[in-house]
């Protein structure tokens, strides 16, 4: 069974910075990716560990999301297969590179997808990028990997580009981190993304450009 902790406590195991201010927050929900053919493994799992089932929305959705919650105010998510959000990525394949977390590039591509970024989705995004070097494999935040997602996803592509240009204009108000290196990681990210070929997918959704949605919301 696989299961791998995402979004703030994927990004909060993995970054140091994120422990503490300007970058700490709280974690009142807890998201987890994991596969749906173990879908009522991870429901066993979940009881076993306290969680509650939300019974009526598993059944219903349980080929491609579970939720559960504590007596208190925690919930759980967890995603299989497909991270949907703004945007849809395969995530099936990914599971097996790091043991705990997403992998920090699937961490990043999942902050920066979010077309309508809150404060929580914004320092998540700092705290990787001030922690991990932009370079060319799985240790670090794979660029190669997510310019390579985005040249087949004009929608994908145009929204990490504004989403980069955000988080520019966001660190340039932050105190306490080292803004240099965080804002020479997103010009490195930014401009591998822009110098990847696009596939023929691409150039064609290109033409339709701002004319048509490109996310979900």
């Amino acid at each position: 069974m696989a299961l791998r902790m995402m979004g703030g406590i994927g990004i909060l195991a993995r970054c140091p910075s994120a422990e503490s201010a300007p970058l700490a927050r709280d974690y009142n929900d807890l998201d987890f990716f994991g596969l749906s053919r173990d879908s009522g493994a991870l429901i066993k799992l979940f009881k076993e560990l306290g969680y509650t089932a939300e019974n009526r929305f598993n059944s219903l959705h349980g080929h491609r999301r579970l939720l559960f919650k504590t007596d208190g105010d925690q919930h759980v998510d967890v995603l299989l297969d497909h991270f949907e959000m703004c945007h849809k990525l395969d995530l099936r394949a990914r599971l097996d590179i790091d043991a705990e977390t997403l992998t920090l590039a699937d961490l990043a591509i999942t902050k920066l997808q979010v077309v309508e970024a809150n404060d929580k989705d914004l320092t998540d995004t700092v705290a990787l990028f001030a922690d991990h070097e932009v370079s060319d494999n799985a240790d670090v935040i794979d660029a190669e990997y997510i310019a390579k997602i985005c040249a087949n996803d004009w929608g994908l592509h145009k929204t990490l580009t504004i989403s980069l240009e955000r988080m520019n204009q966001y660190v340039t108000a932050l105190e306490g981190i080292s803004r240099d290196t965080v804002v020479a990681r997103l010009k490195k990210m930014a401009e591998q993304i822009d110098a990847a070929p696009k596939s023929r997918r691409w150039k064609v959704r290109a033409r339709v450009g701002e004319r048509a949605k490109w996310y979900e919301l």
